[in-house]
């Protein structure tokens, strides 16, 4: 457990256990209500903290967790696989001391007039359809001096060049906020990837 930098193992042991066989959670907090839980729910921060300290740390722990992804799956029989990507938007309005936050666009329905931005950060996730799962291959903070496309080119990039998608059609499906040249143009070189963007109503190509 000290490879992937948990400050305790059997606390993180605990909740791998609870997320395989307790289906009652509905939050990660809950998850120390499986009879299978031995420590205090607060146990649950102590198993994972360490993990993904800094960048570097964050790579190696989604590395590590998409070479089990890839374990677990049998492409063996597959010409092509689905990917999914897009950005999403973590709210951390009270962590002051939160290192590179930024204003992120919130769904807002609560107070009219209110603007649909708090204070947090976003992440750039890209996922892999196979069979009804969606399964995240690659998540990453997205820094404030980098755009959403900017990073999902890295990941993309990164991704076919590596197996299993360097074997295979990658068929990418993105919305409408990466249908410009600042993505497309970037990612256009690689062979055997192909990019399905939603452009918006009215666009001209």
């Amino acid at each position: 457990m000290s490879k992937i930098g948990t400050k305790s193992p059997k606390a993180f042991t605990n909740t791998v256990i609870s997320l395989s066989s307790y289906e009652g959670a509905r939050s990660v907090t809950e998850l120390s209500e499986s009879p299978l839980f031995h420590h205090q729910y607060s146990s649950i921060r102590d198993g994972v903290a360490g993990i993904g300290a800094d960048s570097e740390g964050q790579a190696e722990a989604m590395s590590r967790a998409r070479l089990l992804c890839w374990s677990q799956l049998d492409l063996s029989g597959q010409s092509r696989i689905l990917l999914q990507t897009d950005a999403s938007s973590i709210v951390k309005a009270h962590s002051s001391c939160l290192e590179d936050r930024q204003y992120v666009k919130i769904n807002n329905n609560v107070i009219r007039k209110n603007q649909p931005i708090s204070v947090g950060y976003p992440v750039s996730l890209v996922n892999a359809s196979v069979g009804k799962w969606s399964l995240p291959i690659d998540i990453r903070r997205i820094p404030s001096h980098q755009s959403a496309t900017q990073c999902a080119v890295e990941q993309i990039g990164a991704l076919v060049q590596t197996p299993p998608l360097s074997d295979l059609l990658v068929i990418n499906t993105l919305d409408s906020g990466y249908g410009n040249a600042a993505y497309l143009s970037e990612v256009y070189a690689h062979e055997g990837l192909v990019n399905l963007v939603r452009f918006r109503y009215g666009n001209r190509v």
